[in-house]
C-alpha cells in the first residue's frame, strides 16, 4: 500500500486506521445521530481484544468524553452469549388475512411444544398503508395501532394517528431465562485505594497522536490510574490512552477512560 501510494509505511499504517475509524465512526452515527441521538450525551463502550485501541480517537471525532473499556473486554460478546437469556421468535405472515387472534394461538402451541416452560410474548411487524417497511411493537389487541403511533414517533420523530394502518407480521417471543451469575471475579480486580498504579510500568515506542512516543505499558490487574499516553493490556485485550486522556480502573475491573 505504501509503495502504490509513495508514502512511508507509518503513514501508509496510520492512513489505514483512519479509514477504519471512520467506517466505525459511520455505524456509530447509523445507530445515534440518524435516530435522533446526540453522542456526545453517551460514553462509548469499546470491547473487542482491539476495540480499546481505536475507541478514544473514535470518541474525540464523534465528541464523546468518556470511553468504557469492560473488563474482560476480549470475550466480552461469547459472554454476553453465555449469560443472555434463550429467546426464539415464531412468525406467521398475515398480511390480508383474518383471523390474527389464530395465528398467534398456532404460534403459541408450537412455542409451548418447543421452548417449554417459556414465557411467551405477542408481537407484531405493523406499517402504515402503503409503506415499504415495518416497525416491530408489542401486540395490543384492542388497538394494534397504537403502540406502532408511539413507536413510530420515538423513532422517526412524527406520527399519524389518522392514517391506515396494517398488520405485515404475527410474532411470538418464547423466552427462558438463564440464572443470573454473581461477577466473580470482583475481588481479584479491585484496584489500589489511592493515588496512581503501584506496579511501575515498562516503556514502549508507540505511534500516538501523529508520532512515536516513548509509552508506559500497563498491566490491567496492576492498574490504579494514569495519564496518556499509556498502553493498558490483558490477556484478552489491549487499550490505547492517547495525549489528553486519563484512565482509572473501578472496583469492577472496568477501565474508565476520560478526555
Amino acid at each position: 500500500v505504501a509503495h502504490a501510494l509513495r508514502i512511508d509505511r507509518v503513514a501508509a499504517a496510520a492512513g489505514i486506521v483512519r479509514v477504519a475509524n471512520a467506517n466505525m465512526e459511520r455505524a456509530i452515527r447509523l445507530v445515534s445521530v440518524e435516530r435522533g441521538h446526540d453522542p456526545r450525551d453517551f460514553a462509548l463502550v469499546a470491547f473487542g481484544g482491539c476495540g480499546g485501541l481505536h475507541a478514544c480517537e473514535m470518541a474525540l471525532e464523534l465528541g464523546i468524553r468518556t470511553v468504557i473499556v469492560p473488563d474482560y473486554a476480549g470475550a466480552l460478546s461469547a459472554l454476553g452469549m453465555l449469560l443472555a437469556d434463550n429467546v426464539r421468535d415464531y412468525a406467521a405472515g398475515v398480511l390480508g388475512r383474518a383471523g390474527i387472534e389464530r395465528a398467534f394461538r398456532d404460534l403459541e402451541r408450537v412455542a409451548r411444544r418447543q421452548m417449554r416452560g417459556a414465557k411467551l410474548a405477542r408481537i407484531a411487524d405493523i406499517r402504515y398503508a402503503g409503506q415499504s417497511y415495518e416497525l416491530t411493537v408489542p401486540w395490543q389487541p384492542d388497538d394494534p395501532s397504537a403502540p406502532f403511533h408511539r413507536e413510530h414517533e420515538r423513532v422517526y420523530g412524527y406520527a399519524d394517528p389518522a392514517r391506515a394502518t396494517e398488520v405485515v407480521t404475527a410474532r411470538v417471543r418464547a423466552t427462558l431465562a438463564v440464572p443470573r451469575v454473581e461477577q466473580w471475579a470482583t475481588s481479584g480486580h479491585r484496584p489500589v485505594p489511592s493515588g496512581r498504579s503501584s506496579a511501575k510500568p515498562t516503556l514502549r515506542k508507540i505511534y500516538a497522536a501523529g508520532k512515536f512516543r516513548p509509552t508506559p505499558v500497563y498491566a490491567r490487574t496492576q492498574l490504579t490510574r494514569a495519564e496518556g499516553p499509556a498502553l493498558v493490556v490483558d490477556y484478552g485485550s489491549t487499550t490505547l490512552v492517547p495525549p489528553g486522556w486519563n484512565v482509572r480502573r473501578d472496583r469492577h475491573g472496568n477501565l474508565i477512560l476520560r478526555s
